[in-house]
């Protein structure tokens, strides 16, 4: 074999290889976080603050300074049942045993005004009942007891409610104590979304319990007292399952709502809500909840999306051009105010290589939305695919070269559903 042709062979070997490395750099460092494209609900808020969540398809369809940090009130007893759940599954704490209540955890020892399950002496109390106490009375001597009964002590409590935070990438979040009544319990709307809705998906059964109760009477007795969950969406709304309302001088009238309609979980967060009275602060609390929760239900429209044959070719695994599956999302979510073409496209690299591990996002879903294209979706590998031997596939290589063809070539359709 001569030079040439020795430098030919070697070219059309080695080439492949350097153009399959671009393309596959280029569109990693192509991936941002995939934004959703949904208009604005146009209501008038008095809230400082605000955020609407379809729980169920992962979409933020309203924000409001969702990320700026104000005092969360009792909304901070979300967390400490989050932690108490946490106990109960590791089997640290129990909902029917009866508890020793230490005195520190009494009514009498809460500070001038609190909120109280009227907790005191000789009284038989369960873990239930010290959950029920937050929930639905939104007892500080609960959340007390609580947080000694399972951490030994309060300070130690706040420290496994700040690791959950963390945990679950509320880094802006800040708990003082497991009631809420101090002023620096600070989160965002944003980060309150995420505990609630992880506290849905994980105990989806206990939350509604637990955050659903409409009254609750303690002590057991017939002089016990009988109090009423101030989410007045449990009793007036259709799907309300949660979650929780607070108030301070300094927080003003907060709330955290849940609700779930046809399978489609909701929640919404309103933080900074300020009124006259009391009376007026619980009324505005309760009227943009729902108005921002009947706007999410009913002025979004559910499209349902098909792909005719879900696979894209994946170079340099041990079968070249041989297609692999993609993971596609099955529906979207748009505001009904919205123009959508019925295709849509699906966008690719050049060349996708392996290795691909599962899960992997390997190519964009876009739909023409009001006349202009909007990303509305990542695809991602339904299995891994190992990387091949260079030379196994270097005549694939070769043929992509010379005859290019989309990784992707099916054919994407959306369609409401009714």
């Amino acid at each position: 074999m001569g030079f040439k042709s020795r430098f030919f062979f070697v070219a059309a070997c080695v080439l492949p290889l350097v153009f399959l490395f671009i393309a596959t750099a280029t569109f990693a460092e192509e991936l941002p976080q995939i934004p959703g494209y949904l208009k604005s609900i146009d209501i008038e808020l008095r809230a400082k603050s605000a955020i609407v969540y379809d729980a169920s398809n992962n979409l933020v369809l309203f924000e409001k300074n969702a990320d700026s940090l104000y005092s969360i009130a009792s909304l901070t007893k979300i967390a400490t049942v989050y932690v108490a759940l946490k106990a109960i599954e590791e089997g640290n704490f129990s909902l029917h045993e009866t508890l020793d209540i230490s005195p520190a955890s009494y009514a009498n020892a809460q500070p001038a005004g609190s909120s109280l399950l009227f907790l005191g002496p000789n009284q038989n109390v369960t873990g239930l009942d010290l959950l029920y106490g937050l929930t639905v009375s939104s007892g500080n001597d609960a959340a007390h007891a609580i947080a000694s009964i399972i951490a030994g002590s309060p300070t130690v409590f706040v420290q496994q409610m700040n690791e959950l935070s963390q945990s679950l990438g509320m880094y802006s979040t800040v708990f003082v104590d497991s009631s809420g009544l101090g002023s620096a319990n600070k989160s965002s709307a944003r980060e309150l979304m995420v505990l609630a809705s992880s506290m849905y998906k994980r105990w989806e059964a206990m939350s509604k319990l637990l955050f659903g109760r409409r009254s609750f009477q303690f002590p057991h007795t017939e002089n016990g007292i009988m109090q009423y969950n101030r989410n007045t969406l449990l009793d007036q709304y259709d799907g309300a399952d949660g979650l929780k309302t607070g108030y301070t001088d300094e927080a003003g009238y907060t709330f955290v709502a849940s609700a779930k309609r046809n399978g489609r979980r909701m929640i919404v967060v309103l933080l900074g809500i300020e009124a006259e009275t009391r009376e007026i602060g619980y009324r505005f609390r309760h009227e943009q909840a729902v108005q921002l929760m009947d706007s999410a239900f009913e002025q979004f429209q559910l499209y349902g999306i098909s792909m005719q044959d879900p696979l894209i070719t994946i170079d340099g695994g041990p079968a070249s051009g041989a297609p692999t599956n993609m993971d596609f999302p099955s529906t979207l979510y748009l505001h009904k105010s919205q123009i959508i073409s019925p295709e849509l496209s699906i966008d690719t690299p050049e060349f996708v290589s392996a290795p691909v591990d599962k899960g992997e996002i390997i190519a964009h879903m876009y739909a023409m939305i009001d006349g202009n294209s909007h990303r509305v979706a990542s695809l991602t590998a339904k299995e891994r695919v190992e990387r091949a031997p260079w030379w196994k596939n270097i005549w694939f290589w070769l043929r992509r070269l010379m005859i290019p063809e989309p990784a992707y070539r099916g054919i994407v359709r959306i369609a409401p559903i009714s």
